[in-house]
């Protein structure tokens, strides 16, 4: 068994449409590298849409070779070698690695070496381990000694390629790079990737031109024609060569059918997580899907294909105005309807219309296709002429036909031909009849079912449906692979438009007249004539309903009567008005969302394999029970099926999987006796108190988060040997679990939240695969010693156990740690000093997290190097702690240290040189006076004092004799190349809090932007930015000579005390990209420069702002007292007794707004929602400077969550963006600008500030 990384089925790696199957094989030493650096390098190729073959380790146990292995290696662009200790050692890896180096001598692959803390001399000299593995290779195989050598040969040549030593460099650094270098790679080869599409770069060149890459406006590009000439191709093609230039991107495949399938809110969440890379984006309603989308990518620069569209709300949800997006985006949209792209607003200019394939590329394309060549063979070339003239220069039939003619004698191609005159060449459905005639019946009649049941479908899961003893559709599915009848893309199976209307045809012809007598019913208006009607046969196997949209419909109740061979239901977003009375007892595969009746009583569904009805109001029928249990059933699925209160045992012995998520009425779930049960979700089950012994001995996944009254857990559960993830987060009530973890294949385990657990089980020396532990917010009193044997723990997280005394000594032999979060000080050693020998500290670990920690007063016994050597982050926010020690300064790797909101810290002794970011914000007696913490940092991000301005009042940043090439001080420019070289230009930054701005700064205006002017190298640049005490986020944009705004940094504050300003200060270090950006806009000896600063705000969603219930005051009018210049956005809410109603909010200060609101609440899940308050608040300032400025305060939702039988309540703000800009008018000079926001207290001004020094600095 092996398996491929994946983007998710939107997007497309090039590798997917090229002579390669992978872009990338992954070499490794199991036991080395699996769980810590492949595992890290595998994730970031994945998350970047990279196809990575890495072998699943169960292989490994075997003596010889996978041939699946060596094959995926031919298939390979690239093969990543991880070279580690005991590499060697395994013959598996040698074999590997001679396949590799043999496929680079033939120039079919790139090797990426990668040393593992290893020295690669050793390997070229076979020193120490290597030398000693093949020593016991060569007696080992003593026999085949010429396959060691060519072993060994292999070695020694992969040792002598340039490649990455993990002992000079930081992992995740190497990643980063390795994963940009096949980036590249796979970027300017897409040429040669897509070699084998005749004719694509003339068409690209067209389409291009069309996009206009590198201008900033929005584009919006419609791809025209009819379906196959390769519109999804072509879109492909440029989507996979431009895609890494742009800040997000997705590729919406089949755009009519999964929104016929799924509905528009589905394609919404897909088009989002694409972009934002972002798994649990949740919504429901259409139109607040789109404001999603607006409002999360209108500041991203995208490229969005959306492909197959076929009707306009489609292009009006999914991009439905070029203010949707960012400056720079692209839409491209493939469409057979040109006039939904006219009255989408895409001008014809705009359009793109696909065209056939001329005679030459057509025969060349053709005879790729048939002789794996570019001409036709000697015999072949009259007949390959007029095979090519019934494909009409359709690529799609090209690609059919010919590798349905290929390795066929001339008279057989006489024979397919003759029968080609028989349909006229344009009816493109007859011509790839041809392949469909030449298949084998089992493979004709899984085409069929793939055509009109199962496209888009998992592969696995299909061949799981269908697989019987005697049928193993495995083999026909190559078949059609084979034969181009169908694609496997990310394991789903797929075939093009074409091929699934020829499928329908084929359906269709066998009774035109009488739907009822015909094999499959997938057409709409064909179901509901059968069922309407109760006209069905016992010659249909299938059935699938889709409505685009929720509809209902009046069923004969009979309906399925007479389907005795009804193998396949599919019923989705139709809603019948009567229970059936019938359902076939020979399903197999059952799939009808929202059922809302319960099942038939006499109802036995003996040959189920998979069931699928979330949400439905079935119960399981009486009559399946321990004596007469369902044998087939594999995959059930009853999400949120209420009327569940129990299963009969034992009810279906070979389960695999079975999902129950909030069956909320399910009070006991009794042995299943099902020992292939892999996975089990029972998150949200409510009532559900124990969980007794289930009989699943191999389940590998376990999901009963949110169980809130969960109690005991049964002792079995503590040896299950595959269990992989363990999820209890939020069972509240949960108190005993069993005494001892023997899980050998445990490798995530949360216990967030669970509040009433006190003891922790203790850990079998055996659990050495777990990686992450989550036990924040738990009730646990310690941690058992026995944590010792988690030997491979990554992550563990003990955040707020308020009730949790001293660690165990024996967390110290954590030394695979990485983060470790804590909620006390009480983290005590039994040595004052490390010596490397004694045992103590964590040599791997990188974060060190001690939020809120209040017994945290001082940190010497913490702040030891020795302990910590890699560690690259301190947070140590909300603590008591007074001083931070020197000792931190000699941590080499400490990149970030954040200390905000600790309000007795006065002093921070000292910082390394490697810091790049401090956050120190409302920790208000800390000294950040320029002898107090910027003494420390100034030097390293690169700040001089403003020696030219210092005592000055005026507005003037500089005089123009100052812009050209202005010399920098030798100090900060050595300090600020240091961050650049380190951090690849990421710029490091401070924050800190003061009620008055740095003295440094003494030009203050209002605007977001300023202005100066620059010769033609662009100076450094300081930006300060003081946002006041709230949540602030925003980018900072540099706009020169007029040319496109681009991004430079990104900014996000939390608020600080209402008592003062958080200040954010930074260095815009990225000097090549400014460079590159002056250099391409036109410049002078004078370019104008504009630095602005594109701010949100918005009030997030936390459980820390919780209000008692006793704290509502029904019926009282509430009055905020506003200040003469802003309005403030904090408001109460008064609520009527049965939480229905708010009652009133009244606004005073300067022209008084009142109003009243009746909102009705709607109960969604555990989720009050108040609907759109439409409220529009204007500026309450008589003030000459703001008369003319208005904030819009656009109210999306106003949210009150369920919580503890609704004792608490929880008040947030939706994504309550406020933009606000004020441009004004500057003179002959540069006018600093303080921009203004609203805060919460209605006294202090958000402000940004600056200063220009002649020796190229400027701080705004």
């Amino acid at each position: 068994m092996a398996f491929m990384g994946t983007e998710s089925a939107s997007s497309s790696s090039s590798s997917t449409m090229s002579g390669w199957t992978y872009d990338v094989f992954l070499s490794f030493r199991g036991s080395d590298t699996r769980k810590n650096f492949t595992d890290h390098l595998y994730a970031a190729l994945k998350q970047k849409g990279i196809f990575t073959f890495r072998d699943d380790e169960k292989l490994e146990r075997g003596t010889f070779i996978a041939p699946e292995l060596l094959r995926a290696i031919e298939e390979s662009r690239f093969a990543v070698v991880i070279i580690s200790q005991d590499y060697a050692s395994s013959s598996w890896c040698l074999v590997e690695l001679a396949k590799i180096v043999e496929c680079m001598e033939e120039e079919r692959l790139i090797i990426l070496p990668v040393f593992h803390y290893i020295d690669p001399s050793d390997v070229r000299n076979l020193k120490e381990t290597f030398g000693e593995a093949f020593a016991k290779h060569e007696e080992h195989y003593k026999d085949n000694i010429e396959e060691v050598y060519r072993w060994k040969a292999a070695l020694t040549q992969v040792a002598k390629i340039a490649g990455w030593d993990l002992r000079d460099k930081h992992e995740a650094k190497v990643v980063e790079e390795i994963v940009g270098k096949i980036l590249d790679k796979l970027t300017s080869t897409y040429s040669i990737v897509h070699k084998d599409f005749v004719g694509i770069n003339s068409r690209m060149e067209e389409l291009v031109n069309l996009l206009g890459m590198g201008l900033n406006d929005v584009r919006f590009i419609g791809i025209w024609g009819m379906g196959g000439l390769g519109k999804t191709t072509l879109a492909r093609v440029v989507y996979d060569k431009f895609r890494n230039r742009f800040e997000g991107s997705s590729f919406l495949a089949n755009v009519r059918e999964e929104c016929g399938k799924h509905g528009l809110v589905h394609l919404k969440k897909q088009l989002l997580s694409d972009i934002l890379i972002e798994r649990n984006i949740d919504f429901s309603d259409v139109q607040w899907g789109s404001n999603v989308i607006e409002k999360r990518l209108c500041y991203k620069s995208v490229l969005i294909v959306l492909d197959d569209v076929d009707q306009l709300d489609q292009l009006e949800e999914l991009a439905g105005e070029r203010i949707w997006f960012g400056r720079g985006s692209r839409v491209i949209i493939t469409t057979r309807d040109q006039h939904l792209l006219i009255k989408h607003d895409v001008a014809r200019a705009e359009i793109y219309e696909a065209t056939k394939l001329n005679s030459d590329e057509a025969l060349q394309l053709f005879s790729r296709k048939a002789f794996k060549k570019d001409h036709p063979l000697e015999g072949y070339v009259e007949l390959s002429k007029k095979a090519i003239s019934y494909a009409q220069g359709l690529p799609l039939a090209l690609n059919v036909l010919g590798p349905f003619l290929k390795h066929r004698s001339p008279d057989a191609w006489k024979s397919a031909l003759d029968r080609l005159k028989e349909t006229p060449p344009k009816k493109v459905l007859d011509t790839l009849r041809i392949s469909f005639d030449g298949l084998e019946e089992t493979e004709k009649k899984i085409f069929l079912d793939i055509a009109c049941f199962f496209k888009g479908e998992d592969k696995d899961r299909v061949i799981n449906i269908l697989q019987t003893p005697r049928y193993k559709p495995s083999i026909d599915i190559d078949v059609l692979v084979e034969k181009s009848l169908i694609t496997i893309f990310n394991n789903y199976l797929w075939m093009h438009d074409l091929l699934q209307e020829l499928g329908w045809q084929i359906v269709h012809s066998e009774f035109p007249e009488q739907p009822g007598s015909r094999s499959r019913l997938c057409l709409k208006d064909d179901v509901l004539h059968v069922l309407k009607n109760n006209t069905g046969s016992g010659k249909i196997r299938g059935i699938m309903l889709h409505s685009p949209g929720p509809v209902k419909v009046q069923l004969h109740t009979e309906a399925f009567r007479n389907m005795e061979n009804l193998k396949f239901l599919i019923v989705e977003n139709v809603h019948i008005c009567e229970p059936l009375e019938f359902l076939p007892h020979k399903l197999i595969f059952l799939k009808w969302p929202n059922y809302p009746f319960h099942w038939p009583s006499e109802y036995f569904p003996e040959q189920l394999v998979a069931i699928e009805m979330p949400h439905s109001r079935i119960r399981l029928p009486k009559l399946i029970t321990q004596e007469r249990p369902l044998e087939n059933l594999k995959d059930v699925n009853l999400r949120y099926c209420k009327f569940i209160t129990e299963l009969p045992k034992s009810w279906a012995p070979n389960l695999e999987s079975l999902q129950l998520a909030g069956c909320e009425n399910l009070v006991k779930l009794t042995e299943l006796g099902a020992p292939n049960l892999a996975y089990l979700d029972l998150s949200n089950c409510e009532n559900l108190v124990k969980l007794t012994e289930l009989g699943a001995p191999n389940l590998e996944y376990l999901d009963l988060s949110y169980c809130e009254n969960l109690v005991e857990i049964d002792e079995c559960f503590g040896s299950l040997e595959k269990l992989t993830t363990w999820d209890l987060k939020r069972c509240r009530k949960l108190q005993i679990l069993p005494s001892q973890l023997r899980l050998e294949s445990l490798y995530r385990f949360i216990l967030s939240g669970c509040s009433s657990l006190e003891k922790l089980p203790n850990f079998h020396p055996e659990m050495e695969c777990l990686n992450t532990l989550f036990l924040d917010r738990s009730g646990i009193r310690e941690v058992p010693s026995s944590i010792e044997h988690l030997t491979e723990l990554v992550v563990l997280n003990l955040r707020n156990c308020k009730n949790l005394g001293d660690l165990p000594h024996s967390i110290y032999k954590l030394q695979q740690l990485r983060e470790l979060s804590i909620p006390t000080a009480k983290l005590r050693p039994t040595c004052d000093s490390f010596d490397g020998s004694s045992g103590y500290g964590f040599v791997n670990m990188t974060e060190l997290i001690l939020l809120g920690c209040e017994g945290i007063i001082e940190l010497d016994l913490l702040m030891k190097p020795d302990y910590f050597p890699a560690l690259e982050a301190i947070f140590l926010s909300s603590t008591n702690i007074v001083t931070i020690p020197e000792s931190i300064s000699r941590f080499p790797r400490l990149i970030q240290l954040s200390a905000t909101n600790c309000k007795l810290l006065r002093e921070i002794q000292g910082l390394p040189q490697s810091i790049r970011s401090v956050h120190v914000d409302n920790s208000r007696l800390l000294n950040t006076s320029p002898s107090g913490l910027f003494n420390q940092v100034i030097g390293i991000i690169g700040i001089l004092p403003n020696r030219v301005c210092g005592s000055a009042r005026s507005n003037k940043l500089m005089d123009l004799q100052f812009s050209n090439n202005l010399p920098s001080e030798t100090k900060a420019t050595e300090w600020v190349d240091f961050w650049g070289e380190s951090f690849d230009g990421f710029d490091p930054d401070i924050t800190f809090s003061g009620t008055e701005m740095l003295k440094w700064f003494n030009h203050r205006s209002v605007d977001n932007s300023i202005f100066f002017f620059v010769g033609r190298n662009f100076p450094k640049l300081v930006v300060c930015i003081v946002p006041g005490p709230k949540r602030f986020q925003g980018f900072v944009e540099i706009s020169i000579n007029g040319y496109e705004n681009r991004e430079y940094q990104s900014i996000d504050l939390r608020g600080d005390s209402e008592y003062s300003c958080s200040q954010y200060l930074f260095s815009l270090t990225q000097w090549s990209l400014l460079q590159r950006h002056l250099n391409e806009s036109n410049p002078t000896d004078q370019n104008r420069v504009k630095v602005s600063i594109r701010y949100k705000l918005r009030v997030e969603e936390t459980e820390d702002t919780l209000m008692n219930s006793e704290e509502i005051c029904l019926n009282q009018k509430i009055t905020l007292n506003c200040s003469s210049s802003v309005v403030s956005d904090r408001f109460l809410f008064a609520f009527d007794a049965k939480l229905t109603r708010m009652v009133a909010v009244e606004v005073t200060g300067g022209p008084q707004i009142s109003f009243c609101l009746g909102c009705e609440l709607c109960l969604e899940g555990q989720l009050f929602l108040l609907p759109r308050l439409n409220c529009q608040i204007g500026l309450l300032s008589c003030s000459s400077s703001f008369e003319e400025f208005i904030a819009q305060f656009k109210f999306k939702h106003w949210a009150v969550r369920k919580l503890d039988m609704l004792q608490r309540l929880l008040f947030t703000q939706k994504r309550n963006w406020v933009s606000i800009s004020l441009m004004l008018e500057i003179p002959h000079y540069v006018q600093l600008i303080v921009l203004v926001v609203f805060e919460d207290t209605c006294k202090n001004l958000l402000g940004v500030v600056a200063s220009f020094d002649p020796v190229n600095q400027i701080f705004m």
